[in-house]
């Protein structure tokens, strides 16, 4: 389980995109957040790469958790 969450996000940050749209808000890729899932095999613990709004005010988001 824990092989196929990390294969989703690409392992160097630099082959995402630096920013995105995303609800029709402006975000920037900031650092790679260690966070953990509950499944019915346990938790598991995954690295998703954080992207921050451009505006301020907003909360910050994991795109690929979203979806």
């Amino acid at each position: 389980m824990t092989w196929v969450c990390h294969r989703i996000e690409p392992a160097n940050p630099a082959d995402a995109p630096s920013r995105l749209w995303f609800g029709g808000r402006a975000y920037r890729r900031r650092r790679k957040y260690r966070g953990t899932i509950a499944t019915l095999f346990g938790t598991v613990v995954v690295w998703r790469l954080l992207y921050e709004p451009l505006e301020p005010g907003m909360r910050s988001i994991h795109p690929l958790e979203l979806r």
